[in-house]
């Protein structure tokens, strides 16, 4: 290596029994491995033939069936807060529409210079709170 030292296996096995040996731990290693990955499947393979109740099917959305009361209620609590967040979602996009064609620099060219609106303040301060107590008020009774 340039500096006169001679590296060498100083063990009393040569290199190639070494390499061989760790060759054949590895093989039983994956052959061990692979025989408990065998052995985890059997109770998958032995629901084969039984009927699936709520198999996913292709093309379908939402949950699976409800097997309970509880389960039905939650599905119903779902679809209201879809309804309340997709309402939410496009009157939020409707505003930001609004506001940028209304308030553009061509259609605007002197803003206005006010600080602050009472009423707006308190629509937005008290709207999410409503809304917050709409679904607790559903939620509750279920969860508990």
């Amino acid at each position: 290596n340039g500096h006169g030292r001679v590296f060498r296996n100083d063990s009393a096995t040569p290199i190639h029994a070494t390499i061989k040996r760790s060759g054949n731990d590895m093989k039983n290693a994956l052959t061990l491995s692979g025989f408990i990955a065998a052995l985890s499947s059997l109770p998958a393979m032995a629901q084969e033939g039984l009927e699936t109740i709520g198999k996913p099917t292709d093309g379908n959305l939402g949950f699976q069936p409800a097997a309970s009361e509880l389960a039905e209620g939650i599905h119903q609590l779902d679809h209201m807060i879809l309804i309340i967040i997709t309402a939410i979602c496009v009157f939020v996009g409707g505003l930001l529409l609004y506001a940028i064609l209304r308030f553009n620099r061509r259609a605007n060219p002197n803003a206005a210079s006010f600080t602050h609106n009472t009423p707006i303040e308190i629509a937005w301060t008290v709207v999410p709170i409503l809304v917050l107590i709409v679904i607790g008020s559903f939620s509750l009774p279920e969860l508990f």
